[in-house]
């Protein structure tokens, strides 16, 4: 996945209720990291999507 589409994905798909989420993973996808920290927050993303069922899924 180029790191542009998956950055707006991450964008896109987190609505609410984590609107605090979204600077964080916007700058952390725009540095292309994928640090510890990171990869454990869009863990719980994922499975916050599935809860909410938005039907989005990130690969990781």
């Amino acid at each position: 996945m180029q790191p542009c589409n998956y950055f707006f994905r991450c964008v896109r798909a987190f609505i609410t209720p984590y609107p605090y989420f979204n600077e964080f993973i916007r700058i952390r996808g725009m540095i292309d990291t994928s640090n510890f920290l990171l990869n454990n927050i869009l863990l719980i993303v994922r499975r916050e999507y599935h809860r909410y069922q938005l039907g989005i899924e990130i690969n990781l």
